[in-house]
């Protein structure tokens, strides 16, 4: 079985491998105010080289902050490394409280914290392990509905995702926990001998069971929706039974393991130069090339591609109005592996378009322009209206449009109500399908049909 070190011996530019100046992070801190807020409920993570760069950044923070608002609170920006004083407690006072609101680390943050208020990784170091680099990012992948965060921005001020991206097809197998299992099936692809497959498979079985327990909630319904509506323990199972040799069960695993690989651990550090630092610019990537025109026009084209392919990406460009939860959950797992998420898209058009203001279409209203070429239009836009014209067509009671107006809170955070969806969460607690049917009078399905057929009316 082939062994290949995790940790790749990048060549990259010097300056951006070894610079940690507070030249350079005077300028990078000055710009950072414009774009981060100290005083508020979202949080921002940002990784430095050493525990004295920590110490320099913290500085420099409060100095911007400072230069910039005239006051700052100085329990809003903090260090978190194992020098500090408690760092537990100090980890405990992230999650939990308001301040601070901007952590500055080492290594420290990089894996094992929850905080799903993070909605900004800021980078001021580089690593030469993608595993890391994944790690670090994983820290803000995160929903928080209490503060509506549906996104979360990596501001990389040393060219870090640019320098480890063309490794990104690289597989890693080495016999530690670091492993990755895409890296264990591409190395069960490689070997014809049994024994080795069964110490393989074994691997990979051990890994499931140990990322199990942390699928819970959205994580364990994308995780059904992947496996065919199977819980953990089943796939588990499956594994065990099936060894990963069918064909077409190993490529729906490898889009599982993929999915799957988010809890690896490694420590870098950083060397030191000199150097004198301007601010020149600040730019969004967008895919490979990091031109939107690029980015979009990938976009159309695997959706053209892939139209009569993948089901969902049918039913949402012929018959929206069938859409359900299970359906849009598969579209966007499908798109996040293709680095197609609905926030990048809406920046994406928006730079295109020279528009000041966000294109706020959905991820739905995005493929449907691709497909069809119907109009973007936000999709609040297009719930007001239609739920305003089935109000005005219909003769509801006071208790039906109760229900309507608890539909449509719940289509603004989540694009789809279907049968499913009635019986769970707010829905359920008022009697689920069974009452909202009662209520509607038998009718509920075609009221929901109608809405959705409502919203995605194709407009001239």
């Amino acid at each position: 079985m082939a062994n290949v070190q995790d940790e790749l011996a990048l060549e990259v530019d010097d300056f951006n491998t070894k610079v940690v100046t507070k030249n350079f992070n005077e300028v990078v801190c000055n710009e950072l105010v414009n774009h981060i807020e100290w005083d508020t409920n979202e949080k921002t993570l940002i990784f430095c080289a050493r525990d004295d760069h920590a110490d320099m950044v913290v500085g420099l923070l409060n100095d911007a902050f400072e230069k910039k608002y005239s006051e700052i609170d100085r329990d809003a920006i903090k260090k978190i490394t194992s020098s500090v004083d408690k760092p537990n407690e100090a980890i405990k006072r992230f999650k939990n409280e308001k301040f601070p609101s901007i952590v500055v680390t080492v290594d420290l943050l990089t894996t094992g914290i929850d905080v799903p208020e993070i909605c900004n990784i800021v980078f001021l170091r580089r690593v030469k392990s993608r595993i890391l680099y994944e790690q670090m990012i994983g820290r803000a992948t995160r929903l928080c509905e209490k503060i509506g965060k549906e996104y979360f921005k990596i501001y990389d001020a040393v060219g870090l995702y640019q320098s480890l991206q063309p490794y990104s097809a690289m597989k890693p197998v080495t016999p530690n926990p670091s492993v990755t299992l895409e890296a264990l099936t591409e190395e069960l692809k490689k070997t014809n001998k049994e024994s080795v497959k069964k110490h393989i498979i074994d691997q990979i079985v051990a890994k499931i069971n140990s990322r199990k327990r942390r699928l819970k909630g959205e994580a364990l319904e994308e995780f059904k929706t992947l496996t065919g509506n199977l819980e953990p323990n089943e796939f588990v199972e499956e594994v065990k039974t099936k060894g990963l040799t069918e064909k077409d069960w190993a490529l729906r695993f490898e889009q599982i393991a993929k999915w799957l690989d988010r809890v690896h651990q490694e420590k870098k550090k950083l060397l030191i130069s000199d150097h004198e630092d301007e601010f020149r610019g600040l730019e969004q990537g967008f895919g490979e090339t990091g031109r939107p025109e690029d980015y979009i026009e990938g976009f159309s084209k695997f959706v053209k591609e892939n139209l009569n392919k993948i089901q969902a990406l049918t039913i949402v460009a012929k018959r929206p109005k069938d859409l359900t939860k299970k359906e849009l959950r598969e579209l966007k797992l499908i798109l996040d592996e293709k680095g197609y998420k609905e926030h990048t898209l809406q920046k994406a058009y928006q730079v295109k378009e020279k528009s000041s203001h966000e294109i706020a279409a959905s991820l739905i209203g995005f493929v449907r322009r691709e497909a069809i070429g119907d109009v973007l239009i936000p999709f609040q836009e297009r719930l007001e209206r239609a739920i305003k014209i089935i109000k005005s067509t219909h003769n509801f009671n006071t208790v039906q449009l109760k229900w309507l107006d608890r539909i449509k809170q719940q289509l603004e955070k989540e694009y789809v109500v279907d049968i499913e969806s009635l019986d769970k969460g707010a829905f359920k607690i008022e009697g689920g399908f069974n009452r909202a049917n009662k209520v509607f009078d038998g009718n509920i399905v075609s009221i929901l049909h109608e809405i959705n057929e409502l919203i995605w009316q194709e407009t001239a």
